[in-house]
């Protein structure tokens, strides 16, 4: 009977709990959210920049990302989202580095949005939620090599080039995030997340033409995420 009693309390918690979260009225339709955050090179990635004898640093390995989120039924207010992230290293564009780090990919998110709460004088909610993310990176390393920039060199291997390695990983992430509200019509949210997961480089190290680089068989192909991301909000 006590038994019987703490199973029926459990689903009836459980219930509330539903109910409480999917009660809530969150925007309908559609948003997009602009960021920054700091990649986590993988295992490989760290030991080819250690051969090179450089590091990926703050500045190397800083992230621009767009994420479009919608409710998962736009015609009605939900608290679950979904929607696609796509993210890019920032310094790998610049012109003048010698070594250089990138980070390409997308991945699919699902959130929650479980709490909403003012303080003081607001007119919009604060949001607390957490969600999961499934995708995909293609990672790489450059360093700039090679003594002659002649034409008559072009062919050879002291030519002046980037020495290239790359590494394709499946991403699998979770997070929990905070929602704020800015009084700015254009920008009506900033946000804050906090994600941890795991990357697993299913093919690599791999040069531009695709061919296995040799010598890597020690390197771990998976490895640890954690990262903080910063957001805004922007409404057309």
């Amino acid at each position: 009977m006590r038994s019987l009693q703490r199973y029926l309390r459990h689903i009836l918690i459980t219930m509330s709990l539903l109910v409480f979260a999917l009660s809530f009225s969150f925007t309908t339709s559609y948003a997009d959210w602009y960021g920054l955050t700091l990649s986590q090179p993988s295992a490989i990635m760290t030991a080819f920049s250690d051969k090179a004898g450089e590091e990926i640093d703050t500045v190397k390995s800083l992230v621009f990302l767009y994420t479009f989120e919608s409710n998962t039924n736009p015609r009605q207010s939900s608290a679950i989202t979904s929607g696609f992230t796509f993210f890019t290293t920032v310094a790998n564009y610049w012109p003048f580095s010698s070594f250089k780090y990138s980070s390409v990919g997308a991945t699919y998110d699902l959130s929650a949005k479980l709490i909403s709460f003012k303080i003081g004088g607001q007119t919009q909610d604060n949001i607390i939620g957490f969600g999961g993310s499934l995708g995909a990176n293609l990672e790489g390393v450059e360093i700039f090599v090679g003594a002659s920039s002649s034409a008559d060199d072009f062919t050879k291997v002291d030519f002046r080039h980037f020495n290239s390695a790359y590494n394709f990983n499946l991403l699998g992430l979770i997070k929990v995030f905070l929602q704020i509200p800015l009084d700015n019509r254009d920008f009506p949210y900033i946000m804050y997340t906090f994600n941890y997961g795991m990357g697993v480089t299913v093919y690599g190290p791999f040069l531009p033409n695709l061919k296995s680089v040799d010598n890597f068989a020690n390197v771990e192909k998976i490895y640890g995420t954690m990262t903080h991301t910063l957001t805004v909000k922007f409404e057309f």
